[in-house]
C-alpha cells in the first residue's frame, strides 16, 4: 500500500497490465492459429485489448496496423512497452504471413497529435529473441504455442 493515492493507482494499473501478460493463455493463442478469426480479435484478447480503436491490414497484406487510444496514463512505461512487444510477438507467432505489426499509442489527456508509433519486424524480433535466447527461439511462428514451456520462454524475454 502506497500513502500518496497516485502511487497507488498507478502499481495498481502497472500490476494489472504485468498480469494480463503473464497470465495471457497459450491456449487462447493457439485458438487463433489458422481459425479464420480477425486479426483485430486476436488483438483484442491480448494485454491492452481493451484499448483496440481501430486496426488494418495495409495493402501488401503482410502489414498489420492497431491503434491502442485512450490508454491509461496510471500504467508505467516500461510495462506499457512490455505489453506492446508481447502483443506483437503474440501476433507475429499467431499469424505467420504478417511480416510486420505496427503499433500507435494514444495515452489518455494526451492531444490527438501525441502519439508514440512503434513498428516491429518479424526478421528483427526474430533476431533479438534469437540473441536472447542463445539460439534457441529463433523463429515466431505456432511452434511456440507446443508446450506451455516454450511460450513462457518468449513471454519471459519480452
Amino acid at each position: 500500500q502506497f500513502d500518496d493515492p497516485e502511487e497507488q493507482r498507478e502499481w495498481e494499473a502497472t500490476t494489472a497490465l504485468d498480469n494480463e501478460i503473464a497470465n495471457n493463455s497459450i491456449d487462447t493463442l493457439k485458438s487463433y492459429t489458422g481459425n479464420g478469426t480477425t486479426k483485430v480479435q486476436l488483438f483484442e484478447s491480448l494485454p491492452l485489448g481493451s484499448y483496440v480503436d481501430s486496426s488494418g491490414v495495409e495493402e501488401n497484406g503482410d502489414s498489420f496496423n492497431v491503434r491502442y487510444s485512450n490508454v491509461s496514463e496510471d500504467i508505467d512505461g516500461d510495462a506499457l512497452d512490455r505489453a506492446i512487444v508481447y502483443d506483437a510477438v503474440a501476433a507475429l507467432s499467431v499469424y505467420e504471413d504478417l511480416n510486420t505489426v505496427n503499433i500507435t499509442v494514444h495515452e489518455q489527456y494526451d492531444s490527438e497529435y501525441e502519439t508514440d508509433i512503434y513498428s516491429f519486424e518479424r526478421t528483427m524480433l526474430e533476431q533479438l529473441l534469437s540473441d536472447a535466447s542463445g539460439g534457441s527461439i529463433t523463429q515466431l511462428n505456432s511452434s511456440l504455442f507446443e508446450s506451455g514451456d516454450q511460450w513462457n520462454a518468449v513471454r519471459d524475454l519480452v
